[in-house]
């Protein structure tokens, strides 16, 4: 390593012999004359207009990297030592190398650079300059033992761009000192963004599986989410130019003369899927009653393992997952789809679609680009440049005009783009996300109109927890809030999730005396719903509509998690009839939507954690002067509390609504607050709503 001499050591020269090996030392360990600290804060921001800029980006699913930064008052010269290292949360050789960028905000000159060489020997590396555009700074193998390395590096750059390239290569914390060189951006927003919450009637939804058993007089919610198992696209084995392929739009094509494209979900592949049947059997039925359905591109069958990318590999057989141009398949497929089911009016030029009066469906308001593909269950998940790779051409063929025939927007310009479900509150990946959509497209456009997430309240290998145990409305509150700074203006959608009742599932909810698993979990189903309205999530869907299928009618035995969170048990007679039966969670959301429908939250009236009883407030859209109180306990022990005194204004009329299995509209009573605005109810684990009228 070549060492730069600092010229303020050579003016401390003429000291004594006796001690400048000791302050030669000392001021080799100081940062160069003049020089600030640039502190970073790594879950910073910058703000130019109405983009943000993450101050560190992680580019890497489950990955710490932030830890480089985490400790940035140590000082080494006082041989401070950091405690926190960068790693990954889960299976982390599968994730290796962890890359992340440095964003300063504004050009620096740096001069002076020291980084805690922990234990383990690998590579690191350090990049300088533009994002995609980077000159190395430093490769080096990280074989000193838990020093302090300083280097003295005299660069300009705004960016850094930062290499660990595996477990071994355990770098705890980098420190930068130099002057910034002309105007830094904001730490500060300069845009603020309001975000009402949507009423409950806007916001509510079921993931189904394009079987709409229940009467729409009685619906859930307003979004039904379609998730799909079925085969649609078939390709012709023989082509793999775009322009020439013949894409079959049948589901009862001849197999032995075509090859099914896969678009990625699972780790066994996921069919991009054509619900024909189901659209005219059921899909206008609910149209006209006013659902709105959003596809979602699910499902699983075996294929060639290296399918598990959805790129034509003999078009490109040196294709880049993390290039767009690998994906034109992809593209030319979401534009047909768009044609078909889209609400546009691009036309068929090859005419591909198959059977007749099938153009302009106009059956789906919005499409999801696939499911989970962060998750670790799947052999290869995403990453977020691959990511952004696949979504850019499935979205407008990566800024192609209509012309192309790419993407489903060049197909029908109103269909929303929702971003796949991710596996939980993956705020790297989001990040990373947002990074390679500004940086990568010529446009700078973030073109995805939805920010999607899943997540389930449970203990692994235990049980499920209440919402109010998981601190449910705090977390997606804090995660919508992190994606408006992120993207302002975008919406986040809550697509899955829910509650096992079969005792094999560790999202199964818990033994209580007294309470059965379909009357326990339907009271947590509404105390989540009451808990998402106060997020600034703009749509939720419940999983599922019905069970998977075990054959019997009262179904709790199933063997895995998610075969019993449906809303309904459904399975075939022996004379062929699908026979379902609603558990109570049916009845209470069905009352819950009807009765709520134009309400929206309003305000938190008791919810400490130490409280016996919470309160949240909702005031109806349409009439300002009515409102709804929610009131329970938020325990997980079948509490009653028989006498609880609720204050309004003295003499005011109230209308009590208690949910009930087997009814559509609950146990209602009519009471009145006395001389001193009190009434006495009876508050237990299932909400108690009361409706009045107030200012």
């Amino acid at each position: 390593m070549q060492i730069h001499w600092n010229p303020c050591i050579f003016k401390l020269m003429k000291l004594t012999p006796a001690w400048k090996l000791w302050l030669m030392s000392l001021l080799l360990a100081l940062p160069s004359c003049g020089q600030q600290q640039i502190v970073v804060h790594p879950f910073g921001y910058w703000y130019k207009g109405d983009t943000t800029f993450a101050e560190f980006t992680e580019l890497d699913r489950d990955s710490t990297l932030y830890r480089l930064f985490d400790e940035q008052y140590l000082k080494p010269f006082n041989s401070d030592i950091p405690r926190s290292a960068p790693q990954v949360r889960y299976s982390p050789q599968k994730y290796y190398p962890l890359r992340g960028v440095l964003d300063l905000g504004g050009l620096y000159a740096l001069s002076d650079m020291y980084y805690y060489d922990a234990n383990g020997v690998d590579s690191f590396y350090i990049y300088y300059g533009e994002p995609d555009h980077w000159y190395l700074l430093l490769a080096t193998t990280t074989d000193h033992y838990n020093q302090w390395i300083h280097l003295q590096i005299h660069i300009q750059t705004r960016y850094l761009y930062i290499v660990l390239t595996g477990q071994q290569s355990v770098v705890k914390e980098i420190l930068l000192y130099g002057n910034l060189m002309g105007k830094r951006l904001s730490n500060r927003p300069l845009v603020r963004h309001e975000y009402a919450y949507p009423t409950i009637g806007e916001e509510m939804g079921i993931v189904s599986f394009n079987d709409f058993p229940y009467p729409p007089q009685f619906a859930l919610g307003k979004w039904i989410r379609c998730y799909e198992n079925m085969p649609w696209i078939d390709t012709a084995i023989f082509e793999h130019d775009i322009n020439k392929i013949h894409f079959v739009f049948d589901r009862y094509s001849h197999y032995s003369h075509i090859v099914h494209y896969a678009f990625p979900d699972t780790q066994h592949l996921t069919y991009f899927e054509f619900p024909y049947n189901g659209l005219v059997n059921s899909g206008k039925i609910f149209q006209a009653h006013g659902q709105h359905k959003f596809l979602a591109i699910q499902g699983s069958l075996p294929i060639n393992h290296w399918e598990d990318m959805p790129m034509d590999h003999v078009a490109h057989p040196q294709g880049s997952l993390s290039d767009p141009a690998s994906y034109d398949r992809v593209a030319r497929m979401a534009y047909l789809f768009g044609v078909v089911m889209g609400k546009g009016n691009a036309t068929d030029p090859y005419h591909q679609i198959n059977f007749p009066d099938s153009l302009h469906q106009q059956a789906y308001d919005a499409v999801e680009d696939g499911n989970e593909r962060d998750a670790d269950w799947i052999a290869h998940p995403m990453q977020a440049d691959a990511y952004f790779a696949y979504a850019t051409m499935f979205d407008d063929g990566n800024g192609a005009p209509p012309s192309s025939l790419l993407g489903v927007k060049n197909a029908d310009p109103h269909m929303k783009h929702i971003m796949f479900g991710t596996y939980y509150m993956d705020s790297n990946f989001v990040k990373a996300f947002n990074y390679y959509m500004y940086y990568r497209r010529k446009d700078h456009k973030k073109f995805i109109d939805i920010y999607n997430f899943h997540h389930y309240a449970f203990i692994r290998n235990q049980h499920a927890v209440s919402p109010e145990q998981d601190s449910l409305r705090q977390k997606i509150k804090r995660y919508v809030d992190f994606i408006h700074n992120l993207d302002p203006g975008k919406e986040v959608w809550y697509t899955e999730w829910g509650y096992d009742r079969n005792r094999k599932s560790d999202l199964a909810v818990p033994v209580i005396p007294g309470v059965d698993s379909a009357t326990l979990q339907a009271w947590w189903v509404i105390r989540a719903e009451l808990a998402i309205a106060f997020t600034g999530v703009k749509v939720n869907t419940l999983f599922q509509m019905r069970n998977d299928g075990q054959q019997q009618d009262y179904d709790s035995s199933g063997i895995h998690r998610f075969n019993t969170t449906g809303v309904m048990d459904n399975y075939r007679r022996p004379d062929g009839v699908m026979n379902y039966s609603a558990y109570p969670v049916y009845y209470y959301l069905a009352t819950f939507y009807q009765l709520m429908f134009h309400y929206r939250a309003d305000a938190i009236i008791r919810e400490h954690p130490g409280d016996s009883v919470w309160i949240y407030r909702f005031r109806n859209a349409l009439h300002p002067d009515s409102v709804i109180y929610a009131i329970w306990c938020p325990t997980t022990e079948n509490k009653i509390i028989h006498k609880f005194e609720f204050h309004l204004k003295p003499h005011t009329l109230i209308e009590t609504v208690r949910l009930q299995d087997k009814s559509f509209t609950g146990e209602r009573n009519m009471l009145q607050t006395d001389a001193h605005g009190k009434v006495s109810l009876r508050i237990t684990e299932n909400p108690l709503f009361v409706l009045t009228a107030e200012k």
